[in-house]
């Protein structure tokens, strides 16, 4: 299933062009980030995009000032009840799957056992809302304790039934390799954020950059996820036209395998 995000910076007022030109172009699902600031947690008019544009739809944590494994109880007692009220506004308007960032960002200096235990608790919280859609976290950035695999391993092992967001990308960027994080979570990736790097940035079309899809395309496709989001917001073009350049250059690659 081939999905792209909808960013905070869209809005509701703009949304509807948006889901449109993703229908025209063939996209099935739409991954929907949920910052405060873009008023999408919201049940009416989330059932409303679903109803009229027939899109499966994801939801999103929010990348900035959320931390699940935060080290000040406050802010990680306020990260979980937002992750909550997602949860619910997702089981109100039928959502497919739940995309989270576990936080951990390395300025806190925060022990790496100390939050693997503070986001095996943050889970536990989301976990008693017993969501019908799937549960997901996403491997983090460089900068942050949870893009390691290893350490990511000791969350997702807590909980059998939470599945894993595999973004190709942050684990290039993070040191860490994505052949780890397909060997070690084979069977547990439900969805791929697929973007490349330029100079070292990534968010970008997929064969712009360094990221040698051509050796990485048959391991994804034999962990066979369920949604594939093109997370390509950073070029020469818009988002959605960078995410459907993106599919044409997966497909001309799958074609040769």
């Amino acid at each position: 299933m081939l999905s792209i995000p909808l960013p905070p910076e869209i809005g509701k007022g703009e949304a509807n062009s948006f889901f449109a030109r993703v229908c025209e172009l063939g996209f099935e699902a739409i991954s929907i980030h949920c910052s405060p600031e873009a008023e999408y947690l919201d049940p009416d008019w989330l059932r409303k995009m679903k109803a009229s544009y027939g899109l499966e739809i994801a939801l999103h944590t929010p990348t900035k000032n959320f931390d699940l494994s935060a080290p000040l109880e406050d802010v990680r007692r306020l990260s979980v009840s937002y992750a909550i009220r997602m949860v619910k506004t997702g089981e109100a308007a039928d959502a497919l799957y739940y995309e989270l960032h576990l936080g951990g960002n390395l300025t806190y200096s925060v022990e790496k056992s100390f939050a693997v235990d503070n986001a095996v608790r943050s889970l536990r919280e989301l976990l008693t809302l017993k969501p019908s859609a799937i549960l997901t976290v996403e491997n983090d950035d460089r900068g942050y304790v949870f893009s390691d695999h290893e350490i990511l391993a000791e969350v997702l092992d807590s909980y059998p039934e939470v599945m894993l967001t595999l973004d190709i990308a942050h684990a290039y960027r993070s040191g860490d390799r994505p052949s780890n994080f397909m060997r070690r979570f084979s069977r547990k990736v439900y969805a791929v954020h697929l973007h490349d790097i330029v100079d070292g940035k990534d968010h970008y079309q997929l064969g712009l950059g360094s990221i040698e899809w051509a050796s990485l395309l048959k391991p994804i496709m034999g962990m066979d996820p369920t949604v594939a989001v093109l997370e390509t917001y950073h070029g020469e073009y818009d988002l959605i036209g960078n995410a459907y350049r993106s599919v044409d250059f997966l497909r001309r690659y799958i074609s040769t395998l």
